[in-house]
């Protein structure tokens, strides 16, 4: 009986899951009829540093994708209190939580929408000391296609997916046809625990445009073995979410979609359906699902 029950249970929060996932598309497409493009991945203004410059009042790391949409995902308040950001500060995801802040806080808790009921729930925020403090998790990020973090993949449609740093791009940059483009599919991240700092992994932190955080690439396979290559690195690999320290280049960041469902991850595609892939689909089929224009045929998965 428990089994069954378990089973009943997890079926519910994938419902769940697959349809916060469908807001996303559907915000998604009202976007680009209003602004005629998709978001940016994120607006980096130093390119594939997502580090940023901690504050100093320098140009650095913007806005990611999750921040635009809050309009179409009936988040006025929380869009405004971005925006404000944006017009005070060069660099703007470094003072999400910070104190100057306070009273307009932009990533301090979970949204709804960016959370997968099969995930653990817990609230630990990110605190890794440069300054992108108090951030919360999420479990939705944005797919950047077969490569890395860089600009140049991003620009390349053999490799670069409907997202990139820096790139707006609309449903004609699709050449490989929405249906068969990945848009969206889901993070891990850290639970607390004894086995190194959870609170500094970066992972699945919602408001954070970096490779792992709010954005992955189909460079290796769902929920797959392979360490993520990711900036704020906690190595868990009990959690199925291995990884390795990665700084320099920048460029050089991946993150593969993981999940807690059994057997796969939850996607959505360029044209808002939303679809479960196996953990087993061919990296060749995965990776052509990634890219936006790579001509690749794709066959079932």
């Amino acid at each position: 009986l428990l089994p069954a029950v378990q089973s009943a249970r997890e079926a519910s929060r994938r419902m769940s899951c697959g349809n916060r996932m469908r807001q996303l598309g559907l915000a998604l497409h009202n976007y680009e009829s209003v602004m005629t493009c998709f978001p940016p991945g994120t607006i980096n203004p130093v390119g594939d540093d997502p580090n940023g410059k901690n504050g100093s009042g320098a140009p650095g790391i913007g806005g990611p994708w999750i921040c635009m949409l809050l309009p179409q995902l009936e988040q006025p308040t929380l869009f405004a209190n971005f925006m404000k950001i944006v017009m005070e500060k060069p660099e703007v995801v470094d003072w999400f939580g910070h104190a100057s802040y306070v009273g307009t806080p932009i990533g301090d808790k979970h949204l709804p929408v960016m959370d997968c009921p099969s995930h653990p729930p817990h609230d630990e925020v990110l605190g890794n000391g440069t300054g992108m403090e108090h951030l919360a998790r999420g479990n939705f990020a944005a797919c950047y296609g077969r490569g890395g973090y860089g600009i140049e993949f991003g620009k390349d449609p053999a490799i670069g997916g409907l997202f990139a740093t820096n790139l707006r791009l609309s449903g004609q940059n699709v050449t490989d046809g929405m249906s068969n483009t990945l848009a969206f599919s889901e993070l891990k991240y850290r639970l607390k625990g004894p086995v190194g700092p959870s609170s500094e992994d970066t992972r699945g932190t919602w408001t954070y445009g970096v490779m792992g955080a709010n954005i992955f690439s189909t460079q290796t396979g769902p929920n797959s073995a392979s360490p993520d290559g990711v900036w704020g690195c906690r190595n868990t690999p009990t959690e199925g979410m291995p990884c390795v320290q990665t700084g320099t280049p920048y460029n050089a960041l991946w993150s593969a979609a993981r999940s807690y469902h059994p057997g796969g991850v939850t996607t959505c595609f360029a044209d808002g359906s939303v679809r479960s892939i196996n953990n087993n689909v061919s990296l060749l089929t995965w990776q052509a699902l990634g890219s936006r224009g790579g001509g690749e045929s794709v066959g079932e998965y």
